[in-house]
């Protein structure tokens, strides 16, 4: 017996499922071992093989066959992932499938069946460009909310004798179809097309582990490529194809991988807990020694602490240093202008780089109304005393700073006389990737429209 578990669809989508591969994806299994439970009602699907059948964008309800009439009607784990679709969604679907048994994806592997090939250099023998061409024609006669939802893949037995460069091959192949979706359909969002792909049998005579290792490879590296394992499934007597046993769970566990992908919100990804809050400001701290000589520091970590107080994270630095003899300081914004610098304050110390501010480049004055420096190059500038140090000890304290006056370039103020935020080119601190990203332009109106909604 087979599980249905929810995979989700906007009511408002046409889902389209994209099939691709050789023979297990094409379907091995006689029809007459189709499990009695499945049945058709509302998938379409559109058919290619190769030049065993050349596929049109035309549409006809799903019925399991192959195009090699030698064989008879065949089925494939695909059948059962439609009719798990079908129990789900309750109205109809799409396929577009390009299959073809024997056939690789490197053109060195001379026994590919009629020298056809998934890669673009076999030319008028590519599956690869068959299937593109087949996927444009078919889009042509969907309705305009048609939606994607992923490709199966199931291929590479015919690969084991190019084992060695399937990682790329298939790469090479995934990212060939992504880049024409996103061409023909306008939608960039195909470029993170999901992909599910299935394994081998353990007992699969052209089963290689270095093209299995390849598709686990490529999972670890795309968050969009997805492996269903199919090491322990069974096989009929040639040691090659899956038997009806086989087929049917493994549809199963890709209709499953299906599911976890949709109901994961997205594919959302779980990550350990980290320092990621954001969006982070890139805060340009402003200190005297006791002599005088003016200092200053990137910081990430900080925000509003109150209505006329901020707080901020701070290890042990020459800033703290100079906080201890002048508890005063200013905090300026960092800006796409003045990244290169704002980057060198946060990463060279002032305790052991003397000429650290001639580096930098600035221009320093004195503030008006705290004995810190104010470094002209910003377009606004806070101007603080500090008020409390939480949790102090010789690694570095919470430091939270009244804020005393505000200072704001004029070429940086709005038709109302206030700071103009868009045109200041603020910079904002990526914990993930480590990277500075400036802020863009206003999209909307604080405490206005959300009213809306109510």
């Amino acid at each position: 017996m087979v599980t249905i578990t929810n995979v989700m669809v906007q009511q408002s989508d046409v889902p389209v499922i994209l099939t691709a591969g050789q023979s297990n994806a094409d379907g091995r299994v006689p029809v007459a071992e189709l499990p009695d439970y499945v049945h058709y009602d509302y998938c379409q699907w559109s058919y290619g093989s190769g030049d065993y059948l050349t596929a049109t964008g035309d549409f006809m309800p799903f019925s399991p066959t192959v195009a090699r009439k030698d064989l008879g009607d065949q089925w494939g784990f695909d059948a059962i992932v439609y009719y798990l679709l079908e129990q789900q969604w309750k109205r109809p679907f799409y396929v577009i499938k390009q299959t073809m048994g024997g056939t690789a994806i490197d053109t060195t592997c001379t026994h590919s069946t009629n020298g056809w090939f998934w890669s673009v250099d076999a030319k008028e023998k590519s599956l690869l460009n068959a299937f593109c061409k087949q996927i444009d024609d078919c889009l042509k006669q969907l309705p305009a909310n048609y939606d994607i939802k992923c490709l199966l893949w199931h291929q590479g037995e015919s690969d084991m004798t190019a084992a060695e460069r399937y990682h790329d091959n298939l790469q090479a192949v995934i990212a060939h179809i992504r880049q024409h979706l996103v061409k023909v359909t306008g939608r960039k969002k195909y470029a993170s097309l999901p992909v599910i792909c299935g394994t081998f049998a353990k007992g699969s005579r052209q089963g290689s582990p270095k093209v299995a290792e390849a598709l686990y490879q490529l999972e670890r590296e795309d968050r969009h490529f997805h492996v269903v394992d199919a090491s322990d499934l069974s096989l009929q007597s040639d040691k090659l194809h899956f038997d009806a046993r086989g087929a049917d769970e493994l549809g199963q566990r890709v209709f499953d991988k299906m599911k976890g992908l949709t109901n994961n919100r997205n594919n959302m990804k779980s990550f350990k807990s980290t320092a990621w809050l954001l969006p982070q400001p890139v805060l340009i701290i402003g200190t005297y020694d006791e002599n005088g000589k003016p200092n200053a520091m990137n910081a990430a970590w900080g925000g509003q602490w109150d209505m006329h107080e901020i707080i901020i994270s701070l290890g042990s630095h020459q800033t703290t240093d100079n906080l201890a003899v002048n508890p005063e300081l200013t905090v300026a914004f960092a800006t796409a202008e003045t990244m290169v610098a704002s980057d060198y304050v946060g990463i060279v110390s002032g305790r052991d780089t003397p000429d650290k501010m001639e580096k930098a480049g600035w221009t320093v004055e004195k503030a008006p109304n705290v004995n810190a420096p104010v470094f002209k190059e910003f377009p606004m500038t806070l101007e603080c005393r500090v008020k409390q140090k939480i949790d102090e000890s010789e690694t570095g304290y919470y430091l939270v700073a009244e804020i005393v006056n505000i200072l704001c370039d004029e070429k940086f103020l709005a038709e109302d006389g206030k700071p103009d935020v868009e045109k200041m080119e603020l910079i904002t601190f990526d914990p993930v990737h480590h990277t500075y990203i400036q802020l863009g332009k206003t999209i909307g109106h604080a405490f206005s429209d959300g009213k809306q909604l109510k």
